[in-house]
């Protein structure tokens, strides 16, 4: 399949209509949590994105669902669009019309799982519930997904001792073993989880910008000092350079190119990197960086979490090492 051809303005006009829904969606209730925001960017057709008109989306290419999971992550709102739109995605793919209907709405909130082979539920980082409760990694590779816990939470058991480690049980493995496979499920996943990292880094980056020229010691603001804008604008070179990659990558997945796959395994990498260049933005902060008050922590946890989603960032790095390297070299 051969993309149509990018419409620049068309881009730029979904992107400001995204920023105006994740700027402007609030819950109505403290325990409403996001399906406020998921009804919202249903209405909006945000999360069926890249699928298809006849399977239940609302068309369009992988390319300006990344996009909008780049305004996502500005917003401090990865984990409230990408495992809703990857969830439509995984239900498209498999053939399920009736889920993705519901998912696409926006009145079914989900999480999305990845099964590894040996019963072992991956779900993605998520905003049910709690924003800053529910992140999963897993050191087995995810192939395929289990459709039937695609938005089941009431039969399951959170267990977490720190957030490095965080499983999911209760995923019986009659539901695993039940699963269709989705061809382009961990790719597409690499690729909008790498958007969602972009975006994050330049909120972060934007908001410690502000902070930085509107911080004076010394009788100046801090962002003139040599060590504040350099460390800044070494994250911004990065974002570019990023971005760019990642988004050709989309482009190569909506064409259907035999390399997608690759490149976004590769993309992926360069943008688990850009997760770790806001640490920078922390440290420019200062002290009101390490508070609560602050939305650093927001910006950073999301990013640090999406890196090691779908895939532990050393486990992805290691599988697009060339492989004709041998240990003599």
């Amino acid at each position: 399949m051969t993309p149509p051809d990018r419409d620049p303005e068309m881009e730029q006009a979904l992107a400001e209509s995204a920023h105006a829904l994740f700027g402007g969606t609030k819950p109505s209730q403290p325990d409403q949590g996001a399906r406020d925001v998921f009804r919202a960017l249903g209405n909006a057709g945000f999360i069926g994105l890249g699928i298809a008109e006849d399977a239940g989306g609302s068309g369009g290419s992988a390319r300006l669902a990344g996009l909008v999971a780049e305004v996502a992550g500005a917003h401090a709102a990865a984990i409230v669009y990408v495992p809703q739109l990857l969830a439509a995605h995984a239900a498209a793919g498999v053939g399920d019309r009736e889920h993705t209907e519901s998912l696409v709405a926006g009145t079914v909130p989900a999480a999305i799982f990845f099964d590894d082979g040996a019963g072992n539920a991956l779900p993605s980082p998520t905003a049910l519930d709690d924003a800053e409760k529910v992140f999963v990694q897993h050191n087995r590779y995810p192939r395929r997904l289990a459709p039937s816990v695609l938005s089941r939470r009431d039969d399951v058991t959170w267990l977490g001792p720190d957030w490095h480690d965080l499983r999911l049980e209760g995923v019986t493995a009659s539901a695993v073993e039940a699963a269709a496979e989705w061809r382009d499920g961990l790719a597409l996943s690499h690729g909008i989880s790498a958007m969602a990292i972009i975006g994050l880094a330049q909120g972060l980056l934007d908001r410690t910008t502000v902070h930085v020229n509107a911080r004076v010691q010394f009788g100046a603001p801090i962002g003139s000092f040599q060590a504040i804008k350099h460390a800044l604008a070494d994250v911004y070179i990065d974002i570019l350079h990023t971005r760019a990659l990642v988004l050709g990558a989309l482009d190569a997945l909506d064409r259907d190119d035999p390399d997608a796959a690759h490149l976004l395994s590769l993309a992926k990498v360069a943008a688990d990197g850009t997760a770790e260049r806001p640490r920078r933005c922390l440290q420019a902060m200062g002290g009101i960086g390490f508070t609560w008050e602050s939305d650093v922590h927001r910006y950073l946890k999301q990013a640090l979490r999406l890196r090691q989603w779908p895939l532990p960032h050393l486990t992805l790095r290691a599988s697009v090492r060339p492989t004709s390297l041998t240990a003599n070299r």
